[in-house]
């Protein structure tokens, strides 16, 4: 028996209420083979029960549980258990244009090993993201690839998969950053004309990321130390910057300490008239 040429991965946390429009999307693809693989991530919600109707509906969708673990976790199980060549991840509250995987099978190539695609926000905000011009030096400084990609599972499993200590989210962007250091731009397949349609909403694990100052700075500094060899190679300059930085943060906390002390100072009605009669002294002529 021939290999599947596609596993999608749907890792799913309480997201009941969209995982039918996800696995609809799937269904309805015009490419017929592939397996969906639906990973319960530990929900309390009725995702279990919507799972099962799917695999009652068709033997391609196979569903599994297990305990709540992250994103990255819940990615790295289902791709083990993948009987597919290639790879697509998809979470269970985006879904995809009909005609995605007849692109992707149709156009690719035996040198191709990585392939992405339009993507269109919807929900709280509807944009275009075309999908443009591959540069790994642009994806060192900021993810542009979504979640959802094709990627070759031997290439997921030489790399170690995805970091599942990245609880803090961004766990794609660091994948990506290992996965994709020694491409080529020719073993890059841009499919222009198919879409990830991408749910934007008010409470989700991404706008939460994004809003939370702390979790963001944490992943962020997080990936550029794992990967600091890979940032040195393509920014030579990169170790003075983040000296220069330093320094910079360290002439701030001086300025904030003598903004205090000028302050404490400006409270005392005698001490004020000195200081400003230093400030004038102190001006060039």
């Amino acid at each position: 028996m021939s290999q599947l040429p596609i596993s999608i991965i749907v890792p799913c946390y309480n997201q009941a209420q969209y995982l039918d429009e996800c696995l609809q999307s799937v269904l309805d693809q015009t490419c017929q083979n592939w397996e969906c693989i639906i990973v319960n991530d530990g929900s309390d919600d009725h995702t279990e029960e919507i799972a099962n109707n799917w695999t009652k509906k068709d033997p391609r969708f196979i569903y599994y549980r297990k305990e709540n673990g992250g994103a990255a976790s819940a990615r790295n199980f289902g791709i083990e258990k993948a009987q597919g060549e290639w790879i697509l991840p998809l979470d269970g509250d985006d879904y995809l244009s009909l005609d995605l995987l007849k692109n992707f099978i149709d156009r690719k190539k035996d040198h191709i090993i990585f392939s992405y695609f339009a993507t269109q926000n919807f929900g709280e905000v509807s944009q275009t993201f075309p999908a443009t011009t591959f540069s790994y030096e642009q994806l060192l400084m900021k993810n542009f690839l979504t979640c959802s990609c094709f990627y070759k599972k031997e290439d997921w499993k030489k790399i170690g998969g995805y970091d599942e200590s990245t609880n803090n989210g961004f766990e794609d962007w660091e994948f990506y950053i290992r996965l994709l250091q020694n491409i080529r731009d020719e073993q890059i397949l841009i499919i222009p004309d198919s879409y990830l349609f991408y749910r934007i909403r008010q409470k989700s694990r991404s706008s939460e990321i994004y809003s939370t100052v702390n979790k963001k700075d944490i992943s962020e500094k997080y990936i550029v130390q794992k990967n600091i060899l890979l940032y040195q190679k393509m920014f030579p300059s990169f170790i003075h910057i983040l000296n220069e930085n330093r320094s910079l943060k360290e002439m701030t906390r001086n300025l904030e300490n003598k903004d205090k002390i000028v302050s404490n100072i400006k409270r005392n009605k005698l001490t004020k008239c000195l200081y400003n009669l230093i400030e004038i002294l102190n001006k060039k002529p």
